[in-house]
């Protein structure tokens, strides 16, 4: 098995006056508080001697990612290097303060600019999305002539005090696990890299900043770096964080504050103290952990399988009577957009890369998607040791209970499995079905349907299911 790292900036060069993503009223840029790139993870394994195959993860620094752009990128990426696109997963950070990529942010306003760009099908950033997917092709360059030897393992825990993150819902669900898939050199076993994950939303960023920034996760990463004098490099993934917050960095705070010097900085600490001081965490953390895994645990060959399916999701409603005031509320909303909204946005051309991928049928409107489910085993050379790893792909904001329930009826078990969101497309807000029926579901007028979250996690459920069953599924 070998590995390569690396990573090549995408701040737009013409940056100026570009609306920034994740906010309203939206704001336009008017400088570079710190560079976004894409970080790259590729690794080789040689089977039968000489036939090479490769797994390709990239994390960018956006808020989101269409599966239209996603497509393109992997297409250019296998024409220039011949990597298939069922081996590529690409992944958004979610940093809100990233330049917009799918044209709801377009011209500056609040919600309803919002409503109006996606329904004037406005996107003006093709050309930056075709210069993005350029550097993303010369990134891949770069890691194949930079692969080395190496043995892989993993581990995940939970941080070691509170406060890193919590759920914006109030729910009593643990804060997310710090996870790393990390690697050793083959020869001397020094540690290489890893990927990094964990879950919050990158708002730790004053919402007032009118500056690109990687947020809290390109923080991280580079606080691996400076830790390690460059010798180790990480790439930041992001978990199911669809209601998940950043926590506030409290330990930062002197501990002779008084109690309303602390209230104040628990209250307001946004802007690049907490976004430094919640990633300098997450990454002592994820590196402590990388290094704390037993060297004989990390193995040296490499097998893997990754199994992709498109799935179509229905803008439909639950059809439910719980919470009356819930139920008419949600109805009102959903017919405004089935029959109104929608209509009017499917009625134009179809910009380049627009932000999600609509289908029309009949009666029924659906959006598809694509799920990916990396099952990757690792080796002894001698046979006598392996391991599973699987790495789950969601094209949305996931919530963080079905990220619990998938890792819990995952093949590989919940301590061996990782959920990425956000990954290859962006299709909503993927909250349970109760959470919808019983609280209104979060921020629902964003999503293109509600359905959306019921959707993945029962396509995901019947993906292990057929794969267990030896259904004939399209694998890599």
């Amino acid at each position: 098995m070998r590995v390569a790292f690396g990573k090549i900036k995408i701040t737009p060069p013409d940056f100026t006056a570009l609306p920034l993503a994740g906010y309203t009223p939206i704001p336009k840029c008017d400088g570079v508080f710190d560079d976004i790139y894409a970080r790259g993870v590729l690794l080789e394994d040689v089977a039968l001697g000489n036939i090479k195959r490769r797994l390709l993860f990239i994390s960018l620094d956006v808020l989101k990612i269409a599966l239209t752009f996603t497509n393109y990128a992997k297409e250019q990426i296998q024409k220039a290097h011949s990597i298939p696109p069922g081996q590529v997963l690409m992944h958004a950070t979610h940093t809100h303060k990233g330049p917009d990529v799918t044209g709801e942010f377009d011209s500056p306003g609040g919600g309803v600019t919002i409503v109006m760009n996606i329904l004037a099908g406005k996107n003006k950033r093709d050309r930056y999305l075709v210069w993005m997917a350029r550097q993303i092709v010369k990134l891949v360059g770069d890691l194949l002539q930079q692969l080395v030897p190496c043995k892989m393992a993993w581990a995940r825990r939970q941080p070691p005090m509170a406060g890193y993150a919590h759920n914006r819902r109030g729910l009593p669900i643990p804060q997310p696990d710090i996870g790393v898939i990390a690697f050793r050199a083959a020869d001397d076993s020094h540690l290489l890299g890893f990927l990094m994950h964990f879950a919050a939303h990158g708002i730790s960023m004053n919402r007032n900043l009118t500056k690109i920034s990687a947020d809290w996760m390109g923080c991280a990463v580079e606080h691996v770096s400076a830790l390690t004098n460059g010798e180790v490099t990480a790439a930041y993934f992001n978990g199911p964080s669809g209601d998940v917050s950043p926590g506030v960095p409290y330990w930062d705070i002197p501990p002779d504050a008084d109690p309303a010097t602390r209230m104040k900085f628990l209250r307001g600490n946004h802007g690049r103290k907490r976004a430094a001081g919640l990633g300098n965490a997450v990454a002592a953390e994820s590196l402590n952990l990388a290094q704390s895994i037993p060297v004989e645990d990390f193995l040296p060959n490499l097998s893997f399988r990754v199994y992709t399916k498109t799935i179509w999701v229905p803008m439909k409603d639950f059809k439910y009577f719980s919470n009356l005031k819930v139920w008419f509320q949600n109805s009102m909303l959903h017919l405004a957009k089935r029959y109104l909204l929608v209509p009017i946005a499917m009625s134009h051309e179809e910009p380049n890369f627009a932000g999600v991928a609509l289908k029309h049928g009949h009666h029924q409107v659906n959006i598809y998607t694509l799920l990916q489910w990396f099952r990757i085993i690792i080796s002894s050379d001698d046979g006598s040791q392996s391991k599973e790893l699987s790495i789950l792909a969601a094209p949305g904001e996931l919530f963080e209970e079905i990220g619990i329930r998938l890792r819990a009826k995952s093949p590989s078990g919940p301590d061996n499995t990782f959920v990425f969101q956000n990954a290859n497309d962006w299709i909503s807000y993927l909250f349970p079905k109760t959470h919808y029926e019983t609280r209104g579901g979060y921020e629902p007028y964003a999503s293109f349907t509600p359905a959306g979250g019921h959707y993945y996690e029962r396509e995901m459920r019947k993906l292990f299911r057929e794969v267990a069953a030896g259904v004939n599924i399209s694998y890599s």
